[in-house]
């Protein structure tokens, strides 16, 4: 039988096979007949599973309090309703600024943008940062920001930020950690973030479902209009995907350790195997470094490669590299999911002083499905069509 290698996983990955069994459980039950706001016995029962979904995430998260997850209909929404809390902080002064990744995802630069064009008394200063995308701390005199953005990891190349330095450059910090969870291990209230987002759709739970984190609960404000249960968006809830999406997380860290040695495993052998072609790996200096062993997060996420492809030796590019590979039952990516579909050069490549026209990079990324004999597999496809 055919092996097919699913090597798009920053992108999106499939519902959690337990999670999905769990979301059709819930359809089944008394709970998913009921309204989590109204005071019926059904509606009671799905109010009572959606907070046992709030508290399995907490834990999961090494959150003190429950109450600090407030739940989404997904990480864009999650990120434009953080950066707006953000604002809010740190608006009421005659001026302030806030300091930014230049790597962040269009959910986060977008909404920052959009309160920069409205906010005269704003101003918006940049990392510098370094051509693996890691941000520069800037200098020792100049931590005096009031706020401070920075992704939890760089979607594309997987470098993993140094949030807990960051932190101290300004009072609040919003960190868009949606690529991290299930991925490596994190804790946003020992990283000195004020407000993180995360969706659920990264780590196997269900898609259209987000979540953000509040290190204080007084931070909260309203977000769309309507009746809402607890803090979280207007609307009715979706429990059943909430509750699913909770199981599902609780699934990723159970297997995180197994398979981070998968994903390192496959890593090892794919990244030399592609330099040997010619390919640039974006970020190969970067170790890993195990989060739960009490390092710091200075390191490139174990699932992902990020590459260029060889300039001139095959004339070919990374459309045709995808394209052949999908017609061997390898799927893998461009970079960003959310970019796909726009024509030019990568954004990230050119942030990062690097030349690129659209069709020069290629991403490799996996849940921990896999490992080296399936790197071998993987590189005698790309080599066969080279």
């Amino acid at each position: 039988m055919k092996q097919n290698y699913y090597l798009d996983a920053n992108a999106h990955i499939p519902i959690n096979p337990v999670a999905l069994q769990e979301y059709v459980n819930f359809n089944g039950s008394l709970a998913g007949h009921g309204h989590a706001m109204s005071h019926s016995f059904a509606g009671r029962e799905a109010a009572r599973l959606l907070e046992e979904a709030r508290a399995k995430i907490a834990t999961a998260i090494n959150c003190k309090n429950p109450g600090q997850i407030i739940f989404t209909s997904g990480c864009t929404q999650a990120c434009e309703w953080g950066i707006r809390i953000l604002h809010n902080l740190i608006k009421g002064k005659d001026s302030y600024k806030i300091i930014m990744s230049p790597v962040e995802h269009p959910a986060v630069s977008m909404a920052v943008d959009d309160i920069i064009g409205q906010d005269t008394k704003c101003t918006l200063e940049k990392f510098a940062v370094t051509p693996y995308g890691k941000i520069i701390l800037p200098g020792q005199y100049d931590y005096n920001y009031d706020a401070v953005i920075c992704v939890g990891v760089q979607n594309e190349i997987g470098t993993c930020q140094p949030i807990y330095e960051a932190s101290d450059c300004g009072k609040y910090v919003f960190s868009d950690m949606s690529q991290m969870l299930g991925k490596v291990y994190i804790d946003p209230g020992f990283s000195g973030v004020s407000i993180a987002t995360f969706g659920a759709h990264k780590f196997g739970g269900v898609p259209g479902v987000g979540f953000m984190y509040l290190s204080d609960g007084d931070y909260w404000e309203a977000f769309g209009s309507g009746s809402r249960h607890y803090l979280d968006i207007a609307g009715t809830p979706n429990v059943a995907g909430i509750y699913a999406s909770a199981i599902a997380l609780e699934e990723a860290m159970k297997t995180l350790d197994v398979r981070t040695q998968k994903m390192l495993s496959f890593r090892s052998k794919l990244e030399p195997g592609l330099e040997r072609m010619g390919f640039e790996t974006i970020g190969k200096e970067i170790p890993f470094k195990d989060r739960k062993t009490g390092d710091e997060n200075h390191y490139r996420l174990p699932n992902v490669t990020f590459a260029k492809i060889p300039d001139s030796k095959y004339h070919t590019t990374a459309i045709t590299i995808m394209d052949g590979l999908a017609e061997k039952g390898i799927y893998i990516g461009l970079g960003s999911a959310c970019g796909g579909l726009h024509t030019g050069g990568s954004a990230l490549m050119q942030s990062l002083g690097r030349p690129s026209d659209g069709m020069d990079y290629i991403r490799i990324s996996q849940w921990g499905e896999y490992d080296d004999r399936d790197a071998d597999c993987v590189l005698k496809c790309i080599e066969a069509i080279l």
